[in-house]
């Protein structure tokens, strides 16, 4: 029964959501590489990829953690370790207040 409450609420979770995400934030880093390799000026491009992939970054790795609950903060999990170094990068960087 709890198996199958849980199935049940993963089907209608963020996945497809943060792989769309996902999507955006390559294409948005490719379509600068692009203009960057044809010797353009990429900078607002670039500048336009790391923010929103700061932010959407941020955002899939919050919901990892939301998804997990109380596992999703434990040392030994992955999603820990991503939700810290996307929050790093924010607060170091900058990136969000850009």
């Amino acid at each position: 029964m709890a198996m199958r409450s849980r199935r049940s609420r993963r089907s209608h979770s963020a996945s497809p959501i943060c792989g769309f995400e996902t999507d955006a934030m390559r294409w948005m880093t490719w379509k600068a590489a692009s203009i960057l390799e044809r010797d353009g000026d990429a900078t607002r491009q670039a500048q336009l990829a790391y923010t929103y992939c700061a932010e959407n970054a941020m955002w899939i790795a919050d919901e990892g953690v939301q998804m997990l609950g109380g596992h999703g903060y434990l040392r030994d999990n992955p999603v820990e370790m991503w939700y810290r170094d996307t929050r790093t990068v924010s607060v170091l960087e900058g990136a969000v207040g850009v």
